[in-house]
């Protein structure tokens, strides 16, 4: 929330914005204008950005000069900007690219957001003044120039336990990745043990086996989700938990009411009993054994247990299968393989899946959702998904998605399904 003090500068500069703004077109010919208008606007994103997600938005930032890189490869400027007048479809820049459309649309919806291409609508692109300029060979050879400059100072022979933790793996993905597509082709990585981080660090494990390796990794890691999660509305304040999940449960203690799937340090399950400390049930929590092995709780109410998701899902006939920020680290076919297990053991009529996710439009993506889909899939070969993709993964595993929950503010939204053949009216469709 933004305190007194900042809502009056913000207020002030607006003004003074506003001012300028109505000499807008002085302002393009007047550079001392102009130089003053956009450093004011960059005061005011100071002001208005919460201090975590600016943190956050510089974490992810590698993404935007490495995808900038990747569309020099693929002649993207040139290909939109070719002065024909006409938006590009992602199915004309594939067939000509030889490129994976999900990659390309992956490619474009980040240079939207940079301003570098402009979104028309879900599957076409025109180009603006940055697109035109970077038609360029000076621009295009500066940004190549750049990129090595900025990504090729680290040694390339660190092991797991002389990485720093986080920042150096991020940033020796990031700096891999164009030298990993042109090396294997501009498709999108599906294998989490072949993916971007293998290749960066000449690895044949997928990356969370890899850093599990490595206590300072894997604390670095349970941190950071924790504080994550604590910075943004958290699910349990505004999804309608009584509507949705107590209504009808069932009222034997014996009885399962949530499962968080790979839930960590049960930072999930924690806010949740806190919120609803009256209800029956009980609440597992699921992580692989090096996660669960460390596990330390003060609330008895939570039972630690060891799985994988890829396996079987030990717990059966449970109220909810929870997963929130698993899916993003996953490819299409294992999201599928960790929902099918999911769906195996749950209850008709009875059982449903909530996800917690960072779920992207199909247009408009805002810059801190397209990097972190970038950041899933330089890290896990992952992704981050629209409604209507979350849709197609729930059909195949044999689920039905039944309601889609927007978030307030910046927070995951909410997927919610239940089973292929569930009597969908035995659901509450309240509002949040």
């Amino acid at each position: 929330m933004i305190s007194k003090w900042d809502s009056g500068v913000a207020s002030s500069l607006i003004q003074e914005i506003a001012s300028i703004n109505a000499l807008s077109q002085s302002i393009v010919q007047d550079e001392a204008s102009r130089v003053q208008a956009l450093n004011l606007a960059r005061k005011l994103v100071n002001v208005l950005e919460k201090p975590e997600d600016a943190a956050l938005q510089n974490a992810m930032s590698p993404s935007e000069i490495v995808v900038a890189r990747i569309a020099v490869d693929l002649n993207l400027y040139d290909l939109i900007a070719d002065g024909s007048g006409e938006a590009k479809k992602v199915g004309q820049l594939a067939a000509v690219t030889n490129a994976d459309p999900r990659l390309l649309t992956r490619i474009l919806r980040l240079l939207d957001c940079m301003g570098w291409v402009k979104q028309l609508d879900d599957d076409s692109f025109a180009p603006t003044p940055i697109t035109e300029a970077m038609k360029g060979k000076a621009l295009q050879a500066c940004l190549k120039h750049q990129y090595v400059s900025i990504f090729m100072f680290k040694s390339l022979e660190l092991s797991a336990e002389e990485v720093s933790p986080s920042f150096d793996i991020g940033f020796r993905v990031f700096e891999k990745l164009p030298e990993y597509f042109r090396k294997f082709g501009f498709q999108q990585p599906s294998d989490e043990n072949s993916g971007p981080f293998q290749y960066a660090f000449n690895v044949d494990q997928p990356a969370f086996q890899w850093w599990q390796q490595d206590p300072e990794l894997s604390e670095n890691f349970n941190i950071f989700m924790t504080g994550v999660r604590g910075a943004r509305p958290h699910w349990v304040r505004w999804f309608p938990i009584r509507e949705r999940i107590l209504n009808g449960v069932s009222q034997d203690e014996k009885d399962v009411l949530l499962v968080d799937i790979a839930g960590g340090r049960g930072h999930d399950l924690h806010r949740f009993i806190e919120a609803f400390s009256d209800v029956k049930g009980r609440f597992v929590l699921e992580d692989l054994p090096v996660v669960i092995n460390d596990y330390r709780s003060a609330n008895a109410r939570i039972e630690p247990l060891k799985h994988d998701i890829l396996t079987p899902q030990p717990i059966h006939d449970a109220r909810v299968y929870f997963l929130h920020h698993v899916l993003h680290d996953w490819s299409d076919d294992a999201s599928i393989q960790i929902l099918s297990q999911i769906a195996k053991a749950m209850k008709p009529n009875y059982s449903r899946v909530i996800l917690g996710e960072n779920v992207l439009p199909s247009r408009k993506c805002p810059i801190n959702k397209a990097r972190l889909d970038w950041a899933m899939m330089a890290l896990h070969c992952g992704m981050a998904r629209t409604v209507s993709q979350f849709d197609i993964l729930c059909e195949k595993a044999g689920l039905k998605l039944v309601k889609y929950w927007p978030p307030p503010g910046d927070g995951d939204g909410i997927i919610e399904a239940v089973l292929q053949g569930d009597d969908l009216s035995l659901l509450n469709d309240s509002q949040p």
